[in-house]
């Protein structure tokens, strides 16, 4: 058949545009392409290509593929896409490898391959998408998945470990033929266990808050020096039980810093607990505090079972624990260390950590921004380090709100061992009626109550005449700045954490008394 001219001219044009649009959709690609010749030689690569693997189209196009970069492209797995796969099938998908480049390290890329077969010719296109990225970031939730289950295996672990002391306690002080000693010691142990199970919480509680930002330091110039030392005193019962060598060496002088007494000896409590769990009895501990200039330095000293070079890296992780045995004895959950990394970095200072390895003992080190000693209004230590002797009571109306059966009732028969007159309420419903009944000075109030919850029975006491000055305690098991604050919006004047002791009833209880302590303390 023959063409005249202008049918010729219209067949390159269109020619011309479908090379042209063929062109603008392989650049506006996102990811690298190559066409290749039958023998492996580029023909085409689009700008996605240049840019992922750094190289220019002077030094790509009309090269063997297996040369470019220096002959990087010669891979053992891209030879067997290419020359055995691909031959016998006409496409290829999800062609994984991974290889490391010079220029750009390593790599992992899904490849994909077709071969496609004109009347008189035939080209191999590759598609090359970087996932790289993507992979380590699989990587990474496996490995954190992996933590996590690891995490809560130890988490029932350690939960258990204790409710089975209190367990044991509890039937040991239902016998009758068990002499006073024995019921004495059961009861010591049910103690400890609870005070253990009840701070695995509340480190549970602190991690969150933490990490959501929730935590609010209260700070003021405080001594470092007093803090170490009281914080060095809580845990002497723990470092004479496993009779360590222990060395505090803190200065003469004051070193004040910036910050919340509370949150700092928990730092302090948290490294030396650490320190205590993981060295053997008998073995060595040390701590010390320095200045030097603006910072105050903090160094925890151990000769126990140290760590390896590839954990230090994960030390202050979430769900991380050093030891994973199951027969660790008083391990923990991993979380201690990272809540002090976040205290620390809350307080604008700095933690690390590091060990010659295993069986080598481990050193963590905090620094603190320091200010000048003349401060006169250095704070005292934390209420909690202190010892106050106790104050009598006056007794007191009291209405207990809770839908725990249990827990009502032991609270009431703690508070009438005080000689206070309390009355129990399931519900929110049935609290209002008895509150009306009973005119309670004080109603400690559960919030989480079934159809009407804590906050709404709140508000409504507050809206029935005569109980204006009612002190309402919140009883909660929910903490953290949001619901103190819809707490304090609902009429309550006080925010308890579940399991409140019962010194800090008696506080709230005289400060109820005290008609000139302020009110509304949340």
């Amino acid at each position: 058949m023959r063409y005249r001219n202008h049918e010729l001219k219209n067949l390159h044009g269109d020619v011309v545009r479908a090379r042209d649009y063929s062109d603008a959709i392989i650049d506006t690609m996102s990811e690298p392409l190559l066409v290749l010749e039958p023998d492996l030689r580029v023909t085409r690569a689009n700008r996605a290509f240049y840019q992922t693997f750094q190289t220019t189209s002077e030094s790509t196009i009309g090269t063997m593929l297996y040369s470019l970069g220096n002959q990087q492209w010669n891979i053992p797995p891209l030879r067997q896409l290419l020359e055995k796969i691909l031959p016998q099938t006409a496409v290829v998908r999800d062609f994984l490898i991974t290889h490391v480049f010079e220029d750009i390290g390593s790599r992992t890329m899904r490849l994909n391959a077709a071969r496609v077969v004109g009347r008189v010719h035939e080209l191999i296109v590759l598609t090359i998408e970087d996932i790289t990225q993507h992979h380590l970031l699989v990587e990474r939730l496996e490995a954190a998945d992996h933590q996590k289950d690891e995490f809560l295996a130890m988490l029932a672990h350690e939960l258990r470990n204790p409710l089975a002391a209190i367990s044991n306690g509890l039937e040991i002080w239902e016998r009758k033929d068990v002499d006073a000693a024995t019921e004495l010691s059961a009861r010591n142990a049910a103690k400890r266990q609870l005070k253990h199970e009840i701070g695995l919480v509340d480190d549970l509680l602190d991690v969150s808050r933490i990490t959501r930002g929730i935590i609010k330091l209260k700070v003021e110039p405080i001594d470092l020096v007093q803090i170490v030392r009281h914080g060095a005193a809580t845990m002497r019962a723990e470092i004479d039980a496993r009779e360590h060598d222990f060395m505090l060496a803190l200065p003469a002088e004051a070193v004040v810093v910036e910050g919340d007494a509370m949150r700092l000896e928990q730092i302090v409590v948290n490294l030396l607990g650490n320190a205590i769990k993981y060295t053997s009895p008998g073995g060595k501990i040390s701590v010390s505090l320095t200045r030097d200039d603006a910072q105050a330095t903090l160094t925890f000293e151990d000769n126990g079972i140290g760590m390896a070079a590839d954990f230090l890296p994960t030390i202050f992780t979430i769900f991380v624990q050093a030891e994973r045995s199951l027969d660790r004895k008083s391990a923990g959950l991993g979380l201690g260390l990272a809540l002090v990394h976040r205290l620390v970095g809350l307080h604008h200072g700095i933690v690390r950590a590091s060990s010659e390895g295993p069986g080598r003992g481990s050193t963590f080190v905090v620094q603190l921004p320091a200010l000048t000693a003349t401060d006169s209004r250095l704070s005292q230590p934390p209420a909690a380090a202190l010892s106050t002797p106790a104050i009598p009571v006056p007794p007191q109306r009291i209405l207990i709100v809770d839908d725990n059966t249990d827990a009502a009732e032991s609270t009431a028969m703690l508070l009438g061992l005080q000689g206070h007159k309390v009355e129990i309420a399931g519900d929110g419903p049935s609290a209002l009626l008895r509150a009306k009944d009973f005119h309670p000075g004080i109603v400690l109030l559960d919030i989480g109550l079934p159809d009407m919850d804590g906050y709404e029975v709140a508000r409504r006491l507050r809206a029935i005449s005569g109980f204006a000055d009612t002190m309402l305690i919140a009883h909660s098991g929910y903490a953290g700045e949001e619901h103190l604050q819809r707490a304090k919006q609902a009429g309550f004047d006080h925010h308890l954490v579940k399991p409140a002791s019962i010194t800090q009833l008696n506080e709230l209880i005289l400060s109820y008394c005290d008609r000139s302590a302020p009110r509304n303390a949340l």
